[in-house]
């Protein structure tokens, strides 16, 4: 059974976006943040999805020494949290 995915996302469904708003929002993310979060959260499903395609290019281009757990770590560290849900000790 084929999930709709949600539109202008790669990986997410309806669904999922539809669980995740709430739930930031429960927390107390605006509508912006939310959008924000939610495309870091799809960008890195969809890495993730590809890492052994980059893995396979990796090792044919010599010049390109970085591997798809490199990628995705970069991509979720990217994904824009509000500095008021950071704790700064």
């Amino acid at each position: 059974m084929s999930k709709t995915i949600f539109l202008g996302f790669n990986q997410m469904t309806t669904e999922e976006v539809a669980i995740w708003a709430k739930m930031l929002q429960k927390d107390g993310f605006t509508s912006q943040e939310i959008i924000a979060y939610l495309e870091g959260i799809d960008n890195c499903l969809t890495i993730q999805a590809s890492m052994s395609i980059l893995n396979s290019h990796r090792g044919k281009i010599k010049r390109n020494r970085i591997t798809a757990k490199e990628v995705l770590y970069q991509a979720a560290t990217n994904v824009p949290i509000p500095e008021r849900f950071i704790e700064n000790d």
